[in-house]
């Protein structure tokens, strides 16, 4: 289980440093040789693993970071790179299968650099082989929406930056005198410089334009993931196999909720998840679930403060 795997490094060693590696992965599919990232560790504080604005979505890294999940550059194989490494040589001619009707995206010599939407839709489709568990599927989708998210914001930002450009341009546009713009085929230079420029803004009202589509459409899939994620959570809330953990899982539904635009859902199982105590004596000793018990509640705490700002 990865996310225990990951908190339980944050209680067994305070200092810590996140830093990726070149390394030269085969890939288990094809046998090419890819340029792909490897963590390491250095000493730093953990605070950027645990404590950053991804803990309100409930992902942790590596999964915040676009090198985790590695893909094949020749024949598409995508999966997080813990997957990748030991994926079953049984299920491979399953997924050729499913790799036949994954396009590859085209012009991309890095596999950071491809679109997370694209990889964790062919990511999806390839777990969907190798049988995840309902907590699992739950963090996929939370990966799913947290990434969605963040690259909807990069977009916006986007947007907003080619409205200023065209703000830009059309007060330097105004400020031409009627005249000279009247007699400017007279002035070869500054007729060719009038058409560029209004061809520059008609190029970047189209950017403009493609990057608010393309805010909306990630947005809109981000909300569909935060949707799937809360789906699990409430699935497992409902099952008595879960019952050490529906602390975390009432903070994961809140969460969701939060994102989904329903405070008042959110904030009712906020205040659940705080009179139970987590365990997990499967994964963690007492003394570890003590401190992730701690650590769900300083959480807790800080999304209702959130929702009453």
């Amino acid at each position: 289980m990865r996310m225990i795997f990951c908190l339980g490094m944050l209680l067994l060693s305070p200092l810590l440093a996140i830093e990726w590696d070149d390394t030269i992965v085969v890939c288990p599919n094809c046998k090419a040789a890819n340029n792909f990232k490897k963590a390491s560790f250095g000493q730093h504080s953990l605070d950027q693993m645990y404590y950053g604005p991804s803990k309100f979505h409930y992902v942790f890294w590596p999964h915040t970071d676009k090198e985790s999940l590695y893909s094949c550059l020749d024949c598409g194989l995508t999966l997080f790179m813990m997957d990748f490494y030991n994926i079953s040589q049984e299920k491979l001619p399953e997924i050729r299968k499913i790799l036949k009707d994954i396009p590859l995206p085209a012009g991309y010599r890095n596999y950071v650099d491809i679109p997370m939407y694209l990889k964790l839709s062919s990511a999806e489709k390839i777990y969907q082989t190798l049988g995840k568990s309902d907590e699992l599927w739950g963090e996929f989708y939370r990966i799913f929406a947290y990434h969605l998210e963040r690259d909807s914001q990069l977009a916006k930002k986007k947007v907003q930056e080619e409205k200023t450009k065209l703000d830009k341009k059309e007060k330097h546009s105004n400020s031409h005198s009627p005249a000279l713009l009247t007699f400017s085929s007279l002035f070869r230079p500054l007729s060719k410089y009038l058409l560029a420029d209004n061809a520059l803004g008609s190029m970047r009202q189209a950017k403009a334009q493609s990057w608010k589509e393309e805010n909306d459409f990630l947005k809109q899939e981000a909300e569909k993931n935060c949707k799937r994620a809360l789906e699990q959570a409430q699935k497992m809330i409902a099952d008595a196999r879960y019952t050490t953990t529906r602390k975390e899982l009432l903070f994961i539904a809140g969460a969701m909720q939060y994102h989904l635009k329903n405070p008042l859902k959110a904030e009712e199982n906020f205040q659940k998840a705080l009179s139970l105590q987590y365990s997990n004596p499967i994964y963690m000793n007492e003394a570890q679930a003590q401190g992730h018990n701690q650590y769900l509640n300083e959480l807790l705490n800080e999304f209702l403060k959130k929702i009453k700002e």
